[in-house]
């Protein structure tokens, strides 16, 4: 399974709104922790942006095949 996350980091996002981010992303990883025990592997890449876009890891297209 290949998983691409778009990460809002901008000001409007502070406070509860990244917390719910934040708890999302755990309940993700934990449900994406027991697919991965039960099924396939699975790919992950991060990309954050506000103004500019990063991304957490480096992604090649033949890693996704």
């Amino acid at each position: 399974m290949d998983v691409i996350l778009m990460i809002d980091t901008s000001g409007s996002m502070r406070g509860h709104k990244i917390a719910a981010v934040n708890d999302a992303l755990e309940n993700l990883i934990d449900s994406l922790i027991e697919f991965s025990n039960t099924r396939e592997s699975v790919n992950i890449a991060v990309e954050l942006f506000s103004k500019d876009v990063r991304w957490l890891c480096d992604v090649e297209e033949d890693e996704w095949d």
